[in-house]
Protein backbone atom coordinates (compact mmCIF):
# COMPACT_ATOMS: atom_id res chain seq x y z
CA UNK A 1 0.00 0.00 0.00
CA UNK A 2 3.02 2.06 0.86
CA UNK A 3 4.61 1.65 -1.80
CA UNK A 4 1.30 2.63 -4.47
CA UNK A 5 1.35 5.65 -2.28
CA UNK A 6 4.80 6.97 -2.97
CA UNK A 7 4.10 6.06 -6.71
CA UNK A 8 1.48 8.31 -7.03
CA UNK A 9 2.79 11.13 -5.23
CA UNK A 10 6.22 10.63 -7.49
CA UNK A 11 3.96 10.86 -10.69
CA UNK A 12 2.19 13.80 -9.22
CA UNK A 13 5.29 15.62 -8.50
CA UNK A 14 6.43 14.64 -12.77
CA UNK A 15 3.29 16.08 -13.59
CA UNK A 16 3.74 19.03 -12.08
CA UNK A 17 7.17 19.57 -13.34
CA UNK A 18 5.63 18.74 -16.41
CA UNK A 19 3.11 21.54 -16.15
CA UNK A 20 6.00 24.22 -14.96
CA UNK A 21 8.10 23.11 -17.74
CA UNK A 22 5.11 23.50 -20.46
CA UNK A 23 4.58 27.26 -18.74
CA UNK A 24 8.47 27.90 -19.37
CA UNK A 25 8.53 26.67 -22.80
CA UNK A 26 4.88 29.03 -23.55
CA UNK A 27 7.27 32.43 -21.86
CA UNK A 28 10.37 31.40 -24.42
CA UNK A 29 8.22 31.00 -27.60
CA UNK A 30 6.79 34.10 -26.75
CA UNK A 31 9.67 35.74 -26.27
CA UNK A 32 10.89 34.68 -29.32
CA UNK A 33 8.45 35.88 -31.17
CA UNK A 34 8.25 39.23 -29.85
CA UNK A 35 12.17 39.40 -30.81
CA UNK A 36 11.10 38.30 -34.41
CA UNK A 37 8.01 40.65 -34.79
CA UNK A 38 10.37 43.36 -33.88
CA UNK A 39 12.53 42.95 -36.77
CA UNK A 40 9.61 42.63 -38.73
CA UNK A 41 8.07 45.94 -37.59
CA UNK A 42 11.65 47.76 -37.76
CA UNK A 43 11.87 46.52 -41.28
CA UNK A 44 8.60 47.67 -42.23
CA UNK A 45 8.99 51.14 -40.14
CA UNK A 46 12.44 51.80 -42.47
CA UNK A 47 10.17 51.07 -45.43
CA UNK A 48 7.67 53.64 -43.94
CA UNK A 49 10.65 56.38 -43.94
CA UNK A 50 11.99 55.57 -47.38
CA UNK A 51 8.39 56.29 -48.77
CA UNK A 52 7.62 59.31 -46.75
CA UNK A 53 11.05 60.76 -47.73
CA UNK A 54 10.01 60.03 -51.48
CA UNK A 55 6.34 61.48 -51.21
CA UNK A 56 6.27 64.38 -48.53
CA UNK A 57 7.74 67.68 -49.26
CA UNK A 58 11.16 69.09 -47.90
CA UNK A 59 9.44 70.86 -45.00
CA UNK A 60 8.28 68.34 -43.82
CA UNK A 61 9.51 65.07 -44.37
CA UNK A 62 12.59 65.29 -41.58
CA UNK A 63 11.09 64.84 -38.24
CA UNK A 64 8.46 61.66 -39.61
CA UNK A 65 11.54 60.61 -41.54
CA UNK A 66 13.59 60.82 -38.86
CA UNK A 67 10.89 59.47 -36.18
CA UNK A 68 10.41 56.15 -38.55
CA UNK A 69 14.17 55.80 -38.56
CA UNK A 70 14.70 56.02 -34.71
CA UNK A 71 11.37 53.36 -34.25
CA UNK A 72 13.12 50.87 -36.58
CA UNK A 73 16.46 51.03 -35.51
CA UNK A 74 15.14 50.53 -31.85
CA UNK A 75 12.96 47.78 -32.53
CA UNK A 76 15.34 45.57 -34.58
CA UNK A 77 18.17 46.07 -31.84
CA UNK A 78 15.30 44.66 -29.93
CA UNK A 79 14.62 41.84 -32.23
CA UNK A 80 18.47 41.04 -32.90
CA UNK A 81 19.12 41.09 -28.93
CA UNK A 82 16.02 38.95 -27.73
CA UNK A 83 17.80 36.43 -30.92
CA UNK A 84 21.26 36.83 -29.99
CA UNK A 85 20.65 35.86 -26.47
CA UNK A 86 17.65 33.65 -26.75
CA UNK A 87 18.62 32.39 -23.31
CA UNK A 88 15.12 32.15 -20.47
CA UNK A 89 16.09 33.71 -16.79
CA UNK A 90 13.98 31.60 -14.44
CA UNK A 91 13.35 31.86 -10.74
CA UNK A 92 15.64 30.28 -7.97
CA UNK A 93 12.30 28.57 -7.14
CA UNK A 94 11.96 27.04 -10.75
CA UNK A 95 15.08 26.59 -10.84
CA UNK A 96 15.78 24.19 -7.57
CA UNK A 97 12.85 22.47 -8.27
CA UNK A 98 13.04 21.69 -11.98
CA UNK A 99 17.35 21.02 -11.43
CA UNK A 100 17.93 23.26 -13.74
CA UNK A 101 20.43 26.39 -14.32
CA UNK A 102 18.66 30.22 -14.03
CA UNK A 103 19.45 30.67 -17.62
CA UNK A 104 18.50 28.25 -19.92
CA UNK A 105 17.27 27.91 -24.04
CA UNK A 106 14.99 26.12 -25.70
CA UNK A 107 16.73 23.23 -26.28
CA UNK A 108 17.85 22.51 -22.59
CA UNK A 109 13.84 23.12 -21.69
CA UNK A 110 12.72 20.51 -24.33
CA UNK A 111 15.38 17.89 -23.32
CA UNK A 112 14.39 18.59 -19.99
CA UNK A 113 10.91 17.81 -20.48
CA UNK A 114 11.21 14.86 -22.75
CA UNK A 115 13.70 13.67 -20.08
CA UNK A 116 10.73 14.29 -17.04
CA UNK A 117 8.16 12.50 -19.71
CA UNK A 118 9.51 9.57 -20.18
CA UNK A 119 10.68 9.33 -16.25
CA UNK A 120 6.55 9.40 -15.73
CA UNK A 121 6.11 6.83 -18.38
CA UNK A 122 8.37 4.52 -16.81
CA UNK A 123 6.40 4.37 -13.69
CA UNK A 124 3.55 2.34 -15.89
CA UNK A 125 5.41 -0.56 -16.88
CA UNK A 126 4.52 -3.95 -15.26
CA UNK A 127 1.01 -4.65 -16.89
CA UNK A 128 -0.67 -3.62 -19.93
CA UNK A 129 -3.16 -1.78 -17.55
CA UNK A 130 0.01 0.33 -16.67
CA UNK A 131 0.10 0.98 -20.36
CA UNK A 132 -3.21 2.24 -20.59
CA UNK A 133 -2.67 4.53 -17.58
CA UNK A 134 -0.01 6.18 -18.88
CA UNK A 135 -1.31 6.11 -22.46
CA UNK A 136 -4.74 7.72 -20.74
CA UNK A 137 -2.22 9.92 -18.76
CA UNK A 138 0.00 10.90 -21.97
CA UNK A 139 -3.80 12.38 -23.29
CA UNK A 140 -3.25 16.08 -21.91
CA UNK A 141 0.40 16.68 -23.42
CA UNK A 142 -0.91 15.30 -26.47
CA UNK A 143 -3.84 17.78 -26.55
CA UNK A 144 -2.15 20.78 -25.67
CA UNK A 145 0.46 19.80 -28.21
CA UNK A 146 -2.71 20.04 -31.04
CA UNK A 147 -3.84 22.81 -29.63
CA UNK A 148 -0.30 24.26 -30.12
CA UNK A 149 0.07 23.31 -33.52
CA UNK A 150 -3.18 24.28 -34.58
CA UNK A 151 -2.25 28.12 -33.36
CA UNK A 152 0.61 27.97 -34.47
CA UNK A 153 -0.88 27.00 -38.49
CA UNK A 154 -3.44 29.56 -38.02
CA UNK A 155 -0.67 32.56 -37.08
CA UNK A 156 1.48 31.64 -40.02
CA UNK A 157 -2.43 31.41 -42.36
CA UNK A 158 -3.47 34.63 -41.31
CA UNK A 159 0.34 36.17 -41.92
CA UNK A 160 0.45 34.80 -45.24
CA UNK A 161 -3.18 35.72 -46.13
CA UNK A 162 -2.94 39.42 -44.74
CA UNK A 163 -0.13 39.68 -46.75
CA UNK A 164 -1.43 38.73 -50.04
CA UNK A 165 -4.49 41.36 -49.36
CA UNK A 166 -2.84 44.33 -48.17
CA UNK A 167 0.22 43.41 -50.89
CA UNK A 168 -1.95 43.07 -53.30
CA UNK A 169 -3.83 46.64 -52.77
CA UNK A 170 -0.37 48.33 -51.91
CA UNK A 171 1.25 47.13 -54.97
CA UNK A 172 -1.64 48.16 -56.72
CA UNK A 173 -1.63 51.76 -55.26
CA UNK A 174 2.22 52.24 -55.55
CA UNK A 175 1.63 51.38 -59.66
CA UNK A 176 -0.27 54.29 -60.05
CA UNK A 177 1.81 56.81 -57.75
CA UNK A 178 4.92 55.41 -59.61
CA UNK A 179 3.64 57.27 -62.56
CA UNK A 180 4.68 60.58 -60.84
CA UNK A 181 7.20 59.29 -58.82
CA UNK A 182 9.99 57.30 -59.92
CA UNK A 183 11.61 56.33 -57.32
CA UNK A 184 8.46 54.10 -56.85
CA UNK A 185 9.04 52.50 -59.54
CA UNK A 186 10.78 49.53 -57.90
CA UNK A 187 8.86 49.05 -54.62
CA UNK A 188 5.83 47.80 -57.01
CA UNK A 189 7.48 44.58 -58.22
CA UNK A 190 9.14 43.63 -54.89
CA UNK A 191 5.43 43.80 -53.44
CA UNK A 192 4.38 41.57 -56.18
CA UNK A 193 7.47 39.13 -55.48
CA UNK A 194 6.35 39.02 -51.54
CA UNK A 195 2.45 38.60 -52.71
CA UNK A 196 3.31 35.53 -54.83
CA UNK A 197 5.62 33.93 -52.58
CA UNK A 198 3.14 34.26 -49.61
CA UNK A 199 0.12 32.82 -51.88
CA UNK A 200 2.48 29.68 -52.89
CA UNK A 201 3.65 29.36 -49.14
CA UNK A 202 0.09 28.95 -47.68
CA UNK A 203 -0.55 26.86 -51.05
CA UNK A 204 1.97 24.39 -50.11
CA UNK A 205 2.48 23.90 -46.69
CA UNK A 206 -1.40 24.23 -46.11
CA UNK A 207 -1.58 25.96 -42.95
CA UNK A 208 -5.57 26.53 -42.81
CA UNK A 209 -5.84 22.94 -43.11
CA UNK A 210 -3.26 21.80 -40.85
CA UNK A 211 -4.81 24.23 -38.02
CA UNK A 212 -8.01 23.40 -38.51
CA UNK A 213 -7.73 19.45 -38.39
CA UNK A 214 -5.40 20.08 -35.20
CA UNK A 215 -8.37 21.82 -33.61
CA UNK A 216 -10.96 19.61 -35.16
CA UNK A 217 -9.02 16.21 -33.47
CA UNK A 218 -8.36 18.60 -30.17
CA UNK A 219 -11.82 19.45 -29.63
CA UNK A 220 -13.32 16.30 -30.23
CA UNK A 221 -10.64 14.40 -27.79
CA UNK A 222 -11.59 16.80 -24.72
CA UNK A 223 -15.37 16.19 -25.51
CA UNK A 224 -14.59 11.84 -25.59
CA UNK A 225 -12.61 12.53 -22.14
CA UNK A 226 -15.78 14.86 -20.82
CA UNK A 227 -18.01 12.02 -21.44
CA UNK A 228 -16.24 9.22 -20.39
CA UNK A 229 -15.39 11.52 -16.86
CA UNK A 230 -18.86 12.35 -16.78
CA UNK A 231 -20.51 8.71 -17.63
CA UNK A 232 -22.48 10.21 -20.56
CA UNK A 233 -23.31 9.60 -23.90
CA UNK A 234 -22.16 6.24 -25.26
CA UNK A 235 -20.93 5.43 -21.50
CA UNK A 236 -24.06 6.22 -19.90
CA UNK A 237 -25.37 3.01 -19.74
CA UNK A 238 -22.31 0.99 -19.10
CA UNK A 239 -21.43 -0.29 -15.38
CA UNK A 240 -18.76 -2.08 -15.91
CA UNK A 241 -15.59 0.43 -15.45
CA UNK A 242 -12.89 -1.55 -17.38
CA UNK A 243 -15.35 -1.96 -20.29
CA UNK A 244 -15.84 1.68 -20.45
CA UNK A 245 -12.06 2.24 -20.33
CA UNK A 246 -11.80 0.31 -23.36
CA UNK A 247 -13.83 1.65 -25.10
CA UNK A 248 -12.61 5.59 -24.20
CA UNK A 249 -9.05 4.55 -25.45
CA UNK A 250 -10.37 2.53 -28.47
CA UNK A 251 -11.96 5.78 -29.53
CA UNK A 252 -9.16 8.17 -28.14
CA UNK A 253 -6.91 6.13 -30.36
CA UNK A 254 -8.68 5.83 -33.54
CA UNK A 255 -9.21 9.92 -33.15
CA UNK A 256 -5.23 9.83 -32.79
CA UNK A 257 -4.24 7.78 -35.75
CA UNK A 258 -6.73 9.95 -38.30
CA UNK A 259 -5.33 13.00 -36.91
CA UNK A 260 -1.47 11.15 -38.39
CA UNK A 261 -3.36 10.05 -41.47
CA UNK A 262 -4.48 13.25 -42.16
CA UNK A 263 -1.19 15.05 -41.25
CA UNK A 264 0.50 12.50 -43.84
CA UNK A 265 -1.74 13.32 -46.74
CA UNK A 266 -1.26 17.01 -45.59
CA UNK A 267 2.40 16.39 -46.39
CA UNK A 268 1.78 14.64 -49.69
CA UNK A 269 1.78 16.94 -53.24
CA UNK A 270 -1.00 17.80 -54.59
CA UNK A 271 -1.80 15.55 -57.43
CA UNK A 272 -3.21 16.94 -60.89
CA UNK A 273 -5.51 14.66 -62.50
CA UNK A 274 -5.45 13.89 -66.23
CA UNK A 275 -8.00 13.78 -68.45
CA UNK A 276 -8.46 10.65 -68.87
CA UNK A 277 -9.04 10.30 -64.65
Amino acid sequence: MSSAITEEDDVAELSLKLATLQALLRRHRSRRQRGILGIVLGLTFFAGAYTIWQLLPPGDRLTLTLTCLAGGTALIAYGIYVKRYPDLQISDRESLFLDLNKHCSQADLELQFQKIRNQRRRTWIATPADHQSSYEDDLEFYVAELRRNSIRSRRANHVTQMTTIIGSLAATGISSLSLSVTALQWISPIITFIVGAASGIAAYFKFRDRGFYSQQTANAIDQEVAAYRLKIRRYKEIDDTERAREMFLEEVHRLRVEQENREQDLDQPVKVKGDGE
